[in-house]
């Protein structure tokens, strides 16, 4: 598909972009925020690619109902979904892997996940992520998840670990899925990943990118076999950009 072809969800009252690129004028803020002409252009720069079962996940955490200003259901992740059954007909791997790296307790994509109908059938494992505030030990059994009190860095020093570290560590060779939102450190993991190799060991990228240069990173990621799925702003902040990418068909190890 066309990164200027409009297809929209609406979600939450907010239209989210279901292709990278394109903002028509109703969906422009009021505000007057440069960022959506700077955007539109990086984004332009990708072809969009089409992938099996692509969807926008995202479900309320039931403890909205006591504290819904902390827990109201927000920032849906675009997954292909389709892909995960992929994951089951490798014949190393049982199930398939999903990290959540940056939680800060919000797990609207982890509630969304483990709705799904592919999620019930118990095939992936999911992996949250933060040096912080994590979801208790309540919400991770009611989802389905694990926690680490871990930050993923470009070294191993107190609270931080490597991807490669993370994954020798916990037994992983291959992450199917993996999220990251990790408040501007994104642009420093991912060359090292590139670097490393550890780019290849990844199916599937939800990227929140924090500022306007990710246009580097996108290429990057390009060069090491990905395709950009979705791209959309991100509501919350005026810097903030949303782009999912997967691994392009044969390329996986």
């Amino acid at each position: 598909s066309s990164c200027r072809e409009k297809v929209c969800a609406k979600y939450n009252d907010v239209y989210f972009d279901l292709d990278a690129g394109s903002h028509s004028a109703e969906h422009r803020p009021k505000n007057g925020d440069d960022n959506y002409g700077r955007r539109d252009e990086i984004l332009h720069q990708f072809p969009v690619a089409a992938c099996r079962g692509g969807r926008l996940v995202a479900g309320q955490d039931a403890r909205a109902l006591e504290e819904p200003a902390l827990y109201w259901m927000r920032n849906p992740k675009f997954v292909c979904m389709g892909l995960l059954n992929q994951s089951h007909r490798h014949p190393s791997r049982r199930r398939c892997i999903i990290y959540s790296l940056g939680s800060a307790d919000e797990i609207s994509f982890e509630v969304g996940l483990h709705e799904s109908p592919e999620m019930r059938a118990g095939q992936c494992e999911v992996h949250v992520f933060d040096p912080g505030r994590l979801p208790d030990a309540a919400s991770a059994a009611r989802y389905g998840f694990q926690t680490h009190r871990l930050a993923v860095g470009t070294v191993d020093v107190g609270q931080t670990r490597t991807l490669e570290s993370i994954m020798a560590c916990l037994g992983h060779a291959y992450v199917d899925v993996m999220k990251i939102d990790i408040e501007g450190r994104e642009e420093q993991i991912l060359p090292r990943l590139a670097a490393r190799g550890g780019l290849k060991r990844i199916g599937q990228l939800l990227i929140e990118f924090h500022n306007m240069g990710f246009g580097s990173a996108l290429r990057l990621l390009q060069q090491n076999g990905f395709e950009i799925a979705y791209g959309r702003r991100e509501a919350r902040f005026a810097a903030g950009t949303e782009v999912s990418l997967f691994r392009r068909t044969g390329e996986h190890p």
